[in-house]
């Protein structure tokens, strides 16, 4: 009994540590930003990235540990496409630190992960209609094939019925997730939630928009320009602006939403939001490298 009671004790103490220390971040923000200074602003970065470093060293679950690589190797192979066009580039020049998530939604494990088209076949028939006639399941595989309903999706992530299912179990959801990343001499951030809900509330993210404003919204779509707030920030870290200031991105790279790994941890799916699109990756495993073996676009905003 006193030792659960220490216990709940311990977790309340952590709690209002936590909240008082966001608090006063928060806190530290505005008045870097009330004085316009660059030596608070940083202070308040410092602050974040001592608060929360890279976990990754503490995690001994081989699927979970499989995850971090997975999620680094697609950091670095989707930051070099982005690093080589010159405009987005630009972006990343002169600030000291960049932000990646720090939550994974969603890891799922699969007994297996269909890439190629005889493993696709194989799948549908064993998986989806192994008790149909033959030439009723050939029909039926080169209709979904025709209208590309074929490539898989996979169950507990919202997949439409229509797709090619691929059973799934669940991992963990809302994963505490700082995988060791590096970029130049910056300094990583982590975009937790907390982090996320107060910077998104100090540049004025809009959830609504009125009618009467659609003139001025309309400007904001041409001119694409940040608020006051969010080139502050800039001056630190990337930032950048969607549909006329009621989005803000804060990371570099893409935002992973959920990743599957096969049962032998040598396959992967990525699924991940980029800008306005919504996106796939298949990923393998190649003597100890994970590679990129295609992206399939699954919607666009």
């Amino acid at each position: 009994m006193k030792k659960a009671l220490l216990a709940i004790l311990i977790t309340l103490t952590a709690c209002t540590f936590l909240h008082a220390q966001g608090e006063g971040q928060k806190a530290l923000l505005n008045r870097a930003y009330g004085h316009y200074s660059d030596s608070l602003l940083c202070q308040f970065f410092e602050n974040w990235a001592e608060e929360l470093p890279s976990n990754e060293a503490a995690v001994t679950n081989d699927t979970i540990k499989a995850a971090y690589e997975v999620f680094k190797a697609f950091f670095y192979a989707m930051l070099a496409e982005e690093l080589a066009d010159s405009n987005a580039a630009s972006r990343y020049q002169d600030q000291p630190f960049f932000a990646v998530q720090g939550t994974l939604t969603t890891l799922r494990v699969a007994q297996t992960i269909p890439y190629t088209p005889q493993e696709l076949e194989s799948f549908f028939v064993e998986q989806v209609h192994q008790n149909k006639p033959k030439d009723q399941w050939e029909q039926e595989w080169a209709k979904l094939h025709d209208d590309e309903w074929y490539f898989p999706r996979y169950d507990g992530i919202g997949a439409h019925p229509r797709y090619l299912i691929v059973p799934t179990t669940l991992v963990d959801s809302a994963l505490d997730f700082r995988p060791f990343v590096c970029f130049g001499d910056k300094q990583v951030l982590y975009l937790t939630k907390g982090y996320r809900d107060m910077l998104g509330e100090f540049v004025g993210e809009r959830t609504t928009i009125d009618y009467r404003e659609e003139a001025i919204l309309e400007y904001s779509r041409k001119s694409n320009t940040p608020t006051k707030r969010a080139y502050f920030l800039s001056a630190m870290l990337p930032v950048e602006g969607y549909y006329s200031g009621r989005y803000w991105r804060f990371t570099t790279g893409p935002s992973i939403n959920y990743i599957v790994l096969d049962s032998h941890l040598q396959r992967a799916v990525v699924s991940y939001a980029l800008k306005h699109a919504f996106l796939q990756t298949i990923m393998e495993k190649h003597d100890g490298e994970w590679v990129i073996l295609t992206h399939q676009c699954l919607g666009i905003e």
